[in-house]
């Protein structure tokens, strides 16, 4: 009985231990594969730069950066080369007490200078404009915001990845700027599909990737590259910032100085003193969904966007298509309850940058026919061309339809059934865009403009730039009979307001 017992013990041990090889020598499956791979992967490129210990030992990081925006859909020419403006800064991250502070300085083509601030110590927040040493906000900081600057380092998405770990994904090998490259993919907090490209030799995060989608062509790749590295104390950190959308290059940062755990008090997060609390103009500034400016005449809120709607007997002109399909669609909507049984027949455009005709797609579906100038035929033919749109199909896509367009001939076009009039002028070549539409509705004495005058908000005048002067000029050379200046952007202006505008730009030269 005891023998047996014995035999019976030695025989479970032998069962269970050829059950163990079993399963040590069994196939894996592929998400097995994968994620061993990627987990080998990442823990080569954690080693690469410090080591998971010491990189989660860093309390702040500080980067100064000096570079250029290219501006990609907000240049002059439709393609490039883009026209390119400076762009530096200053970025403290700390995470571990929930700190941030951002300051950037740059332009826009045309004279659009900019110098803003975010900052935020944790319980107080600010968002500031340096050139007028103004608080424009003091909404809380979303958290997405410190994340995507923490992502400014390749150790932070290492980080993530890590901490994310039950995401990760190996996507093999593929190259990157002429050397192999491992690739994995894991989920950001905010559920994005992020993808890295580390150097297989050297372990170095080269990229990362975040598939995101364009107005005018659909389906892109954002790609945010890292050109070099080189060693800062004990870490290897990146030598710049280099953005991609679609192939092309709309952002180049390199890094002047990269530092680590400097001590900073909680002032270095707040707003710097004397500058002026948020503005809160003589009387609340309303954003209603429309305003009626006169019979048949209606500004319309779309996205942010000021989009005009003029009502003709048997149909409606639209004058700008800002934004995107979502916009587009949220305006069309409202015209449509304004001006019931009224088609969209005619939908112009002041000019090809993205937020004044990145909605235009919407309106070829929609059946209008696309008034521009004729240096911008083929881009918007290309525009309304273009089929790539898998990511977030648009309404074209849904909906296909021919391109109808129209162009101003000889720098004027007049639309009239008699009773309601607009005349599109092209006033000429400008420090913003060599070709430029402004709509005039003789009757209400009203001008129409997009980025000629950008007023804040709040319903202050701000110092205009050398776009704001160069329409002030055409307006007066014009002969027009002007008493309102509504804008894409900002609340509805006059002729004094433009005039006020300039004369500070003026003052401040």
């Amino acid at each position: 009985m005891r023998i047996s017992k014995i035999a019976f013990r030695l025989g479970l041990f032998a069962a269970l231990a050829a059950a163990c090889a079993l399963g040590q020598t069994k196939e894996l499956t592929a998400s097995e594969q994968s994620y061993r791979e990627a987990r080998r992967v990442l823990d080569a490129g954690l080693a690469a730069y410090g080591g998971l210990d010491a990189l989660r030992a860093i309390e702040n990081f500080t980067i100064r950066h000096e570079g250029h925006t290219v501006h990609r859909h907000q240049s002059r020419r439709t393609d490039a080369p883009y026209e390119r403006t400076p762009l530096s800064g200053t970025l403290i991250v700390d995470a571990r007490r929930g700190r941030l502070y951002h300051d950037n300085k740059g332009s826009y083509p045309g004279g659009f200078n900019w110098h803003w601030g975010l900052m935020t110590n944790g319980k107080d927040a600010a968002r500031v404009t340096f050139l007028e040493r103004r608080i424009n906000s003091t909404q809380a900081i979303p958290p997405q915001a410190l994340r995507g600057r923490l992502r400014w380092l390749p150790h932070n998405l290492l980080i993530s990845a890590h901490e994310r770990s039950v995401q990760l994904h190996s996507l093999g090998r593929a190259n990157f700027d002429k050397r192999p490259h491992d690739v994995l993919t894991y989920a950001t907090e905010e559920g994005v599909q992020l993808t890295l490209y580390l150097d297989a030799r050297t372990h170095l995060v080269s990229k990362f990737e975040l598939l995101t989608g364009d107005p005018y062509f659909g389906d892109s790749v954002q790609e945010i590259i890292f050109p070099g590295h080189r060693a800062v104390g004990q870490f290897q950190v990146p030598t710049a910032r280099v953005t991609r959308l679609m192939g092309e290059v709309v952002e180049e940062i390199p890094f002047v100085e990269v530092a680590f755990n400097k001590t900073y008090g909680d002032e270095q997060f707040k707003a710097p003193a004397g500058f002026a609390a948020p503005a809160t103009a003589a009387a609340p500034v309303e954003n209603p969904p429309s305003n009626k400016l006169a019979e048949n005449v209606y500004l319309i809120r779309g996205g942010g966007y000021n989009v005009l709607a003029v009502g003709f007997k048997d149909h409606v002109m639209v004058v700008e298509t800002p934004g995107g399909d979502s916009t587009s669609r949220e305006v069309i909507a409202r015209v449509k309850e304004l001006m019931p049984g009224k088609p969209i027949k005619y939908a112009a455009v002041t000019h090809h940058h993205d937020d004044h005709a990145g909605g235009v797609r919407t309106y070829i579906a929609e059946g209008a026919t696309i008034i521009t100038t004729p240096g911008l035929r083929s881009f918007f033919e290309r525009v309304a061309a273009a089929r790539n749109f898998t990511f977030n199909p648009d309404t074209l896509t849904r909906s296909p339809r021919p391109l109808s367009l129209e162009t101003l001939r000889n720098g004027k076009r007049v639309f009239t059934d008699g009773a309601q009039t607009i005349e599109l002028y092209d006033i000429g070549s400008g420090p913003h865009m060599d070709e430029m539409i402004v709509a005039y509705l003789p009757q209400e004495k009203i001008v129409f403009q997009g980025d000629l005058l950008n007023r804040p908000e709040d319903g202050r005048v701000a110092p205009g730039n050398a776009t704001t002067a160069h329409f002030a000029d055409w307006l007066k050379k014009s002969g027009l009979a002007v008493e309102r200046i509504v804008g894409v952007h900002g609340p509805v202006s006059t002729l004094d307001d433009l005039h006020k505008s300039v004369a500070l730009m003026r003052a401040q030269n």
